[in-house]
């Protein structure tokens, strides 16, 4: 009986975490390259921001982009994405102290320029 308790309250905590955002403005993304670009964002307070990357939407393999507290200016922030592949589909979501987010999407890199 306990262990079906505390599966229920894993399940339901995930449920709602999952649904909850954490993220007030954005993303935007900014100055997307072949490799790189820089993501702003907004959060309600002082929290620290996770995002998650992968190339396939179900993230079973991910990259991981943190912020500093010390990053953040008027409770936003520039999180730079680097050593991106050039025209790659990349989709995204992010985590608030560790709470998933509910805002999520997708962004592409640019192709890379051809050498002369």
């Amino acid at each position: 009986m306990i262990r079906i308790s505390i599966l229920l309250l894993l399940i339901t905590t995930s449920f709602f975490e999952s649904n909850a955002q954490y993220i007030t403005e954005g993303p935007l993304f900014k100055k997307i390259t072949s490799d790189s670009t820089i993501v702003f964002l907004r959060v309600p307070n002082h929290q620290f921001v996770t995002m998650e990357i992968s190339t396939d939407s179900v993230f079973s393999s991910s990259a991981w982009f943190e912020t500093n507290l010390l990053e953040l200016k008027m409770f936003s922030v520039d999180l730079s994405l680097d050593r991106l592949k050039p025209n790659t589909k990349y989709f995204y979501r992010f985590y608030a102290d560790e709470l998933l987010d509910s805002l999520r999407g997708s962004f592409q890199t640019l192709r890379e320029k051809e050498k002369p």
